[in-house]
Formats: structure tokens, C-alpha cells, sequence
């Protein structure tokens, strides 16, 4: 009953989702929150959390953005926190950038 001769199997590695599209002419009011990539082409008003994120040239993302990895060709007006940030030639941030 009280035995240590039960062994526990580790738990098994979390599989990543599959990346989501928020595609063009899609207005999203509400926090988004995702365990994988997104790409983001539309307007987001809301934070936006994953693990990898991507904002298209003609997207609009008024909110926090909280990501490993964030890439940015379109507009993001609220603060940026993630590891590495890159900026494209297009992009537009009205707010910090925390890396």
C-alpha cells in the first residue's frame, strides 16, 4: 500500500497547436490566447499571448502583446514582452518593448 515499488510515468511533452490565421476583414474584440503560433492580419482589440506571433502588414493590434517570438509588419499600439522582437520595414508600435 505504501509501497515505493510503483513507478510513475513522466508526463508527456505537450504538443504544440497547430499555428492559427486570423485572416483579413476579421475584427476581434477579446484577449487571444494561444500554446502555438498565430498570424495575426486583421484588427485585435485585445493582449495577445502565444508562443510565436506574427503581425501582417495591413494588422492592427491594440492590446498587450505577450510572445516568445513576435514579428511585426503591421501596427501594435500597447506594450511588447517577449525574447526577441523583430520589426519590419512597415511596422508601426506605439508602446513599450520589453525583451
Amino acid at each position: 500500500m505504501f509501497s515505493n515499488s510503483k513507478k510513475t510515468n513522466p508526463p508527456a511533452v505537450a504538443k504544440l497547436a497547430p499555428p492559427s490565421i486570423l485572416s483579413a476583414g476579421l475584427t476581434v474584440n477579446g484577449d487571444l490566447q494561444s500554446d502555438g503560433e498565430v498570424q495575426i492580419d486583421c484588427l485585435v482589440n485585445g493582449d495577445v499571448t502565444a508562443v510565436r506571433l506574427a503581425v501582417g502588414e495591413n494588422a492592427k493590434v491594440v492590446g498587450e502583446v505577450v510572445a516568445e517570438h513576435v514579428l511585426i509588419r503591421g501596427e501594435v499600439v500597447g506594450r511588447i514582452r517577449a525574447k526577441s522582437v523583430e520589426l519590419d520595414k512597415t511596422a508601426k508600435v506605439r508602446g513599450d518593448i520589453w525583451h
